[in-house]
């Protein structure tokens, strides 16, 4: 008995042990699938020879996972190791290679790349993607130049360094969210060089560069991502991503190259393209010239402050919540007016324009009934109800004219003739002028201003704190 019980108490202890030690691996494989909590880096080395470019990428801060690593086409020799010269490849096909990444939570890319053609360095970068999704790691960029060109290498980003040691140029920047990221050779030329945060501007030394002109680059080099302007129109060196080319030293001229770059990089589908060329005319116009949406444009500039849009933009720059521009932009403007529009929305779907207007919150009410299906909106501080809405609910007989450009208005007690966008109507055979329109088409539907609502229709509206009631 004594030594069955004392069996019992060893395997009883076997199978504690046991158990302590599965936890312990099963913590311990948690744990590896987690990154040490700092955002994903890369320490890039570029060297140019004269034949070739070898590039060295060291990602570091990465999960115990698998990776998919895409490299420039033309890349050959490529390797992929741990710390130490163990291969961290598990397939490759058409240059796109799946990388497992073990517990040291880094690896070095290696590969070579053709000469640059015409001092210009693109397409050398690998894009790292996990779990479908690219990602973007901040990266620290070292360059060295062994070649006996003359010239200098200009980049997006914050340069910290440029030495030049025993016939090597060396230069070094950093740039967050590394994706895409051209380098170009600058040959002498008589060009002078201002640089902030990332945003490096070369223009004629001929031309002067004012404290207030300053002062405004430096607030663009805070609030755009990096990147390299030429001033004048002898340089032709831009790409639509870092580089650019603008015709003179003013602050709106870089602004607009550097919003409508930074739109097109975080949206820029197909559905966003006049979004995106109305929010540029809006926030940094180059000219006042008079196009398809200068109407529009007076509209929102009219109903808005400076400050106002300032804060928009800021908006706009910092984050964003929703996947269309459209959408962000309408989520921007209701929030600032306090209700909501639909009014780029409507405009990049529709080919004729739609002015812009706000919906009422309150729903609206006839007499003592329930809430009507439709809402009144606000349109240059106007109040407008459906007129079709309002021929429903109360009764009233609606017919349109002259392919809608005018309509008869039926009441118990009178005949309106009332005409879509003029200011008067004919009341038994007799014309009456009118300070205002008193309907007008928004959105195709026809609408009236509240004012004659009362005056005209003889309805009584009233403003509740929940509702509008109409009787």
């Amino acid at each position: 008995m004594r030594k069955a019980f004392v069996v019992l108490i060893f395997m009883a202890g076997l199978s504690l042990l046991l158990l302590l030690y599965q936890w312990s691996i099963s913590h311990g494989v948690i744990q590896s699938n987690k990154s040490d909590g700092a955002p994903v880096s890369v320490e890039v080395s570029l060297d140019i020879t004269e034949d070739k470019a070898n590039v060295t990428l060291h990602y570091q801060h990465l999960q115990h996972d698998i990776y998919e690593v895409e490299i420039p086409e033309s890349a050959t020799d490529f390797t992929c190791n741990y710390q130490k010269n163990q291969s961290c490849l598990l397939n490759e096909s058409d240059h796109t290679t799946k990388v497992w990444n073990n517990r040291q939570q880094s690896f070095t890319i290696q590969y070579e790349l053709v000469k640059p053609e015409g001092g210009r360095l693109n397409n050398w970068e690998t894009m790292l993607t996990h779990n479908n999704k690219e990602v973007f790691p901040d990266a620290a960029i070292s360059l060295r130049d062994y070649t006996s060109t003359k010239g200098s290498w200009v980049a997006p980003g914050t340069e910290s360094v440029h030495l030049n040691e025993d016939l090597v140029d060396y230069y070094s920047w950093e740039k967050e969210n590394l994706s895409r990221s051209p380098i170009l050779r600058l040959e002498k030329e008589d060009l002078a060089h201002w640089e902030s945060d990332g945003l490096q501007v070369f223009y004629p030394k001929k031309q002067q560069l004012s404290t207030d002109i300053e002062q405004e680059l430096y607030h663009l080099a805070e609030s755009y991502d990096p990147a390299v302007i030429f001033v004048g129109n002898q340089l032709n060196r831009t790409d639509g991503q870092s580089f650019f080319r603008v015709p003179n030293l003013q602050p709106q001229s870089i602004e607009n190259k550097l919003l409508e770059r930074n739109l097109n990089t975080k949206w820029g589908g197909k559905q966003d393209e006049w979004v995106i060329d109305f929010i540029v005319q809006l926030f940094a116009p180059l000219d006042q010239k008079v196009d398809q949406n200068s109407d529009l444009l007076a509209m929102v500039r009219e109903r808005f402050s400076e400050s106002q849009l300032d804060w928009m933009q800021q908006e706009l720059l910092e984050g964003s919540s929703s996947d269309h521009l459209a959408a962000e932009m309408d989520r921007l403007l209701s929030e600032v007016y306090g209700k909501p529009t639909s009014f780029f929305e409507l405009n990049a779907s529709k080919r004729q324009a739609v002015p812009l207007f706000f919906t009422e919150p309150k729903a609206v009410f006839w007499h003592n009934d329930g809430p009507l299906e439709w809402r009144v909106i606000e349109k240059e501080g106007e109040r407008l109800y459906p007129v079709a809405g309002l021929a429903q609910a109360a009764g009233f007989e609606l017919i349109a004219l002259n392919n809608r450009d005018a309509f008869v208005v039926s009441t118990n007690e009178q005949d309106l003739r009332l005409f879509t966008g003029r200011k008067a109507y004919v009341k038994n055979q007799e014309e009456i002028k009118t300070g205002k329109v008193i309907i007008e088409t928004v959105s195709s539907e026809l609408y009236m201003k509240e004012a004659f609502v009362k005056e005209l229709l003889h309805l009584d509206v009233v403003h509740e704190s929940s509702h509008i009631r109409i009787r």
